[in-house]
């Protein structure tokens, strides 16, 4: 699965590569590089999170179960972080 982020992110790659401003490409800027390396630090950060904690609800079995308020705090938390990360 292709993550949308990543998509995201190469396409800015592209962008930036491509587009020519002060004699070169506007990726080797400091603010542009700074950009592109928040958001793959964000999708890193996205992207493990998910997994960690997808993982740790699927061992709890949430279908089987009564929901635990540690179990809402994580949908929540992951709801979160990825909302303002995307």
């Amino acid at each position: 699965m292709q993550w949308p982020r990543l998509a995201l992110l190469e396409r800015s790659l592209r962008y930036g590569r491509a587009r020519r401003a002060f004699g070169g490409p506007i990726a080797g800027l400091g603010a542009v590089a700074e950009m592109l390396s928040d958001m793959y630090m964000d999708w890193t950060a996205m992207r493990a999170l998910s997994l960690e904690l997808l993982a740790r609800l699927d061992r709890a079995d949430v279908c089987a179960r009564a929901r635990r308020p540690a179990m809402r705090r994580d949908v929540s938390a992951l709801k979160t972080w990825n909302d303002e990360a995307l």
